[in-house]
Order: structure tokens, then sequence, then C-alpha cells
């Protein structure tokens, strides 16, 4: 988790925007019923607060909505988020496709997700 935030894209999401941009933080609230970051993703898969991979994914996809939402779907953040999303459930569907036949908790797919899509930022599969 740590290489994603040293990337571009992990830079704009790897804390709560209240931390990143307090300027914005009053505008953000307003606007964001429901903030979430990679920081908070990977405490919640550290802690095992997932109780399904479902859970995992709509936290996944929030953060992208999240930045629609506030910053407009045109907007290079939004772009970034989009990458983010896509890297993330992509790496999880490989996971899944390549384990469908073993039964894993909720928690070690997520986590097993996380990992991969590490390998693939920090190997330069995906770029972000």
């Amino acid at each position: 988790m740590n290489h994603i935030r040293q990337t571009t894209a992990g830079q704009s999401f790897k804390a709560p925007v209240q931390q990143l941009w307090p300027e914005c933080a009053g505008a953000y609230a307003a606007k964001v019923p429901n903030p979430i970051d990679l920081g908070t993703i990977q405490l919640k898969v550290k802690n095992n607060i997932y109780l399904s991979v479902d859970d995992f994914k709509a936290d996944v996809g929030l953060l992208y909505q999240n930045s629609v939402d506030f910053n407009g779907v045109e907007h290079i953040i939004t772009s970034t988020a989009l990458e983010v999303r896509d890297a993330i459930l992509s790496a999880l569907d490989d996971m899944e496709e390549g384990k469908s036949s073993m039964v894993l908790r909720a928690s070690a797919r997520v986590t097993g997700a996380w990992d991969m899509v590490v390998r693939r930022i920090t190997t330069g599969m995906i770029w972000i």
C-alpha cells in the first residue's frame, strides 16, 4: 500500500481530504456524505472490517464516485480515481478467476487484491 501512496495517483487519495487539502474540507464535506480514501480502505482491510468482497468493491467504487461528485467527471483527479478504481477491481477479478475453485475468507481476497495492485504498479504493469 505504501507503494500506491508514492505514485502520483496514490498521493491524491492516500489520506482523507481533510488531511490532504484542509482548505477544501468544508466544501468537500458538504458535497460528499461518505468520504473514503486509500488509507481508510487499507485500514479496513487490515482490521478485517469488510464482511465481503462486495463491501470492498463498494468502497473502491465510492472513491471514484466521490471524485465525480466533488470535482466533476472531466477533472484530472477524477481521471486518476478512475484509473485507481479500475486497477484495483481488475486485480481483484484476476485473483478471483485464478482461485474460483477455492473458498477464501473475504478479507484474504481483499488483501490479495491490494498486494496484486501494488505489484502491478511497482513493476510498471499499470501506469497511474
